[in-house]
């Protein structure tokens, strides 16, 4: 085996092996979406004009449960008012969909702004623990990685105002 091998070899197993262990805990722990749930629930409440909802605790689990059909035991949106502009056209789509859609976008943006980056390995960011994570809970991070890295390149997708 060449030196060079060894550390993807290592690499990929510790990506295989991380992978596998956190879809084995989302599964376990019913945690499959969760933070999308809140992020889509907001949205709902937002493209109906119940922004007072989404941040009264109660009311919006009332709401996150009614939308569920479970009870969603206290969970609450945790972003700020501004998140909703992100949350709202996913409102539009069944939760199973936006979920699928969400992941799609948020891990194609990464993995574009990243590829600057990893050129030649590219396929470690995806399957990165923290990659998973997102993916398996539907959290914004792949989102805001995306936009950090792209800001390095002085992208105008990055905010900064510069072309591609």
């Amino acid at each position: 085996m060449t030196t060079t091998r060894v550390p993807i070899t290592f690499w990929a197993a510790l990506c295989v092996a991380s992978t596998g262990y956190v879809i084995s805990q989302t599964l376990r722990f019913s945690l499959q979406g969760r933070d999308f749930n809140m992020m889509w629930v907001a949205g709902c409440l937002a493209t109906e004009g119940r922004i007072a909802e989404i941040y009264n605790l109660r009311a919006f689990d009332a709401a996150a449960s009614a939308m569920m059909g479970i009870q969603t035991a206290g969970n609450a949106y945790s972003y700020p008012p501004h998140a909703l502009f992100i949350a709202m056209p996913f409102a539009y789509l069944p939760l199973g969909l936006a979920f699928a859609s969400w992941n799609v976008l948020t891990l194609g943006l990464f993995l574009y702004a990243a590829r600057f980056h990893l050129p030649e390995r590219l396929w470690l960011a995806g399957c990165a623990p923290a990659s998973v994570i997102c993916l398996s809970f539907g959290q914004y991070g792949l989102l805001t990685s995306a936009l950090f890295l792209l800001a390095f390149r002085r992208s105008v997708l990055g905010g900064s105002g510069a072309d591609d």
